[in-house]
């Protein structure tokens, strides 16, 4: 892959990281300051960047195991962004993923239908970024909505407040 072609993805992966990271915490009624948001963008983007394009490469490590060494490091990131305790940060990386688990399927739904494969979407860097670019606007649209109604689907905000009241 073009090393331009892996800045791009740079610059898909940091958005993603804000948008999905955002959306993770408004659902568990955490509305972080911009400027934290945008630097968890960055920093977790580039987390992103080194494990899907660099390293499981360079090892040969199969695809899964980036997504779990992610799940890792989202923890970690969640947890020391916005002072998540251990069971708050494991549960809004949990959101993370599933975010991503429910949208990334409904846009290859979109692109199947348009008659373009997962393969094609997979060996092209800018079909791959249109669907990421998508996969995106769904959540955005989604989080929008949920943000404006002051949606949470899990409280747990009181949970961490009452655990450092002790």
């Amino acid at each position: 892959m073009p090393i331009y072609a892996r800045f791009l993805r740079l610059f898909c992966y940091i958005p993603e990281a804000f948008v999905v990271g955002l959306a993770c915490l408004t659902f568990v009624g955490i509305r972080p300051a911009m400027k934290r948001m945008a630097l968890f963008g960055v920093v977790y983007g580039c987390f992103i960047l080194l494990c899907r394009d660099l390293v499981l490469p360079l090892f040969g490590l199969p695809l899964g195991v980036h997504t779990l060494i992610l799940f890792v490091i989202n923890t970690c990131l969640l947890g020391l962004f916005f002072g998540l305790n251990l069971a708050g940060a494991i549960i809004c990386a949990f959101l993370y993923f599933l975010i991503l688990i429910i949208t990334e399927p409904l846009v290859s739904i979109l692109f199947k239908l348009t008659g373009v494969s997962i393969t094609e979407i997979l060996s092209s860097w800018w079909i791959s970024t249109l669907f990421n670019c998508l996969s995106l606007s769904l959540v955005f649209i989604v989080l929008y909505l949920l943000r404006k109604t002051n949606f949470t689907l899990l409280p747990i905000t009181k949970l961490i407040r009452d655990e450092r009241d002790d």
